[in-house]
């Protein structure tokens, strides 16, 4: 939701057309920051997502309700995994900004999903390795 919200912004100070923002998988954090950000925008902007990931499929550090049980048994491992890493990010064991994702997908797996899924550090091989596309 961050990402794009930048995005939308200059999109809108560019382009005087309608435009049709139609993310494919999007979590609940995202999608509720994307509707806050179309309110401060031009009404030229369509937004209609496929998949909403609802916060009880969302791996957080307080409990949901209507959570599966296993992410009760899924914390202390990320917590210990996150610790073997060794290696600091933002959201700790959940991933970007604690969001918890278990969202992976064959072109990447997103930095929101708990960093024992992707990331890899000299103590640490994950399960699917993180590609990073940032520009340096």
């Amino acid at each position: 939701g961050g990402q794009i919200s930048r995005t939308l912004k200059f999109a809108c100070d560019n382009f005087t057309g309608p435009i049709l923002l139609t993310p494919l998988i999007i979590c609940s954090k995202g999608d509720k920051t994307i509707r806050e950000k179309l309110t401060t925008l031009p009404h030229n902007i369509y937004y209609d997502p496929v998949v909403v990931i609802p916060n009880n499929c969302l791996v957080a550090p307080e409990p949901s309700q209507g959570e599966p049980p296993l992410f009760g048994l899924l914390r202390p491992v990320m917590k210990k995994g996150y610790e073997t890493m060794g290696h600091i990010l933002d959201g700790a064991e959940y991933g970007w900004k604690e969001t918890g994702s278990l969202i992976t997908m064959y072109s990447n797996c997103p930095n929101n999903t708990p960093p024992i899924y992707y990331n890899n550090t000299s103590t640490w091989n994950p399960l699917f390795p993180r590609s990073d596309r940032e520009v340096k």
